[in-house]
């Protein structure tokens, strides 16, 4: 049996994110998600709870930082700590 959740993301994970896309504003951030693929075990957990849907789910997962306001939930959410959060001025 497929899990609804391997098709699209639960409605009460959708709602109200994507704010970055829809109002295309200036983004300041602070910090970054680094994602450490060799600790990932594909949860889903940074995917469902990112407010503004920047992580996409493919063979890997991708964080798109175009959209990506640096609040952390991605990282805090991870249970393998798989996500860390870096600072922009170090990069």
């Amino acid at each position: 049996m497929i899990h609804p959740w391997d098709k699209k993301r639960p409605l009460s994970a959708c709602l109200p994110g994507g704010l970055s896309a829809e109002k295309d504003a200036k983004i300041s951030r602070n910090l970054r998600p680094i994602l450490d693929t060799d600790l990932c075990i594909k949860c889903n957990n940074c995917w469902i709870f990112c407010p503004e849907q920047c992580i996409e789910r493919e063979d890997v997962f991708v964080i798109h930082y175009d959209d990506c306001r640096g609040c952390g939930v991605c990282a805090q959410e991870c249970p393998k700590d798989a996500i860390h959060m870096v600072r922009e001025d170090l990069l």
